[in-house]
């Protein structure tokens, strides 16, 4: 439900130039309710559950930005999303 509310505002946006404050506050909600969802905290322990949580959604908007930001530069969006998978893939066959 999250992405489908990222994804009415990226329409949005691109229909009618939205400024940078209404696309931050979308993010960081869908990235809130994404990080809800979660079970259990993600740093371990090591961060209070607030705190844990808020870490979650500020990594996740930076990402989505990031991401955002080299899509425009042809064929590195590719390459970036086919390296983390390969290390996720690789960080699961190395845990277990």
């Amino acid at each position: 439900l999250a992405a489908l509310v990222l994804a009415a505002v990226s329409l949005v946006d691109d229909l009618v130039t939205l400024g940078p404050l209404p696309r931050l506050a979308t993010q960081f909600a869908a990235a809130l309710a994404g990080a809800f969802v979660i079970d259990g905290p993600v740093f371990q322990g090591l961060l209070p559950g607030p705190l844990d949580l808020m870490a979650v959604a500020i990594g996740w908007v930076w990402f989505v930005n990031l991401f955002n930001f080299l899509d425009g530069i042809d064929g590195i969006s590719g390459v970036e999303a086919i390296s983390i998978g390969l290390g996720l893939v690789i960080i699961g066959a190395l845990g277990g």
